[in-house]
């Protein structure tokens, strides 16, 4: 169609691009606010201390608790720990020796 001095089509396209780059500026508000989250949550995840290297059934039995970290495991007392089904002695030592190391230590008894 060829322009005739009409200019209805100017406004109808300037207000499409205005209402696009409206909605453009909310997502990217939107997602900085997501990102931003998200790299608080990963900061987070980081200051957690890894749990040490167990036996497999050890390590399922702590992970079926929800215990993912030395902090977590910190929240239990250690007669809890050692009635899990699959934590040994050998693991429940093992867990000990991290705890002391990282300065934590099993609620009391």
């Amino acid at each position: 169609m060829r322009y005739m001095g009409d200019e209805s089509h100017l406004r109808s396209t300037y207000s499409r691009n205005r209402l696009t780059d409206f909605a453009l500026a909310r997502i990217k508000r939107a997602s900085l606010g997501f990102v931003t989250t998200w790299f608080r949550k990963q900061r987070d995840i980081n200051t957690m201390t890894e749990l040490p290297k167990a036996s497999a059934p050890a390590g399922r039995a702590l992970a079926s608790a929800g215990i993912d970290s030395l902090e977590t495991l910190a929240h239990f007392k250690r007669s809890q720990i050692a009635s899990l089904h699959g934590i040994g002695p050998n693991a429940l030592g093992k867990l000990e020796t991290a705890m002391r190391a990282a300065g934590l230590r099993f609620q009391d008894d």
